[in-house]
């Protein structure tokens, strides 16, 4: 009886020590990375835009079509220009060379970026000139109300530790005390 009383209150009190020290930090496990402003800018636009029933089934295709050559790319990126994988998996790892480490992930990445460039083009070539100018707009509306949530973040940042924003700040919203 006493060894169960003494495990059952070792359970209960350590219970909340594994919670905390679990793998997810503190982030709830079924959420997505966060992407910022840039990830989720085009996006938010196009459904702003008005596609009709057409379009958007192309843009989901080539949305799906980016999405797995994305992930090939960096499937290939893991397991080929990792420079641990490389190392473990070399001959002679005395015998790899730092520049050609480098060289591979350079590439890599200019094919990310051409690639990335080209749905973007294709992405951009589905739209109407209207729907070009509203997304244009849209992005633009977004970026300015990013640049104002940063500059209220670093005025809140001044006051907590005590201190002036510099001259140079511009206040364009006088409400900074949130």
């Amino acid at each position: 009886m006493i060894k169960w009383f003494t495990m059952v209150s070792l359970v209960v009190g350590l219970s909340p020590a594994v919670g905390v020290a679990g793998g997810n930090h503190g982030h709830h496990a079924g959420m997505k990375k966060h992407r910022g402003m840039k990830g989720k800018a085009l996006y938010r636009a196009l459904k702003r835009a008005d596609l009709s029933d057409e379009q958007q089934e192309q843009m989901k295709a080539l949305f799906k079509k980016y999405k797995s050559a994305r992930k090939k790319l960096h499937q290939s990126k893991m397991k080929k220009v990792d420079p641990m994988m490389m190392l473990l998996s070399a001959d002679d790892p005395s015998r790899v060379l730092f520049k050609e480490v480098r060289q591979q992930r350079e590439q890599l990445r200019l094919q990310q970026e051409r690639m990335h460039f080209r749905h973007l083009k294709a992405i951009v070539s589905l739209l109407d000139p209207e729907q070009r100018q509203k997304v244009l707009i849209e992005i633009e509306g977004m970026k300015t109300k990013w640049q104002q949530r940063q500059k209220r973040r670093k005025m809140r940042r001044w006051k907590r530790r005590g201190n002036d924003p510099p001259d140079d700040f511009v206040d364009e919203r006088s409400d900074f005390d949130d």
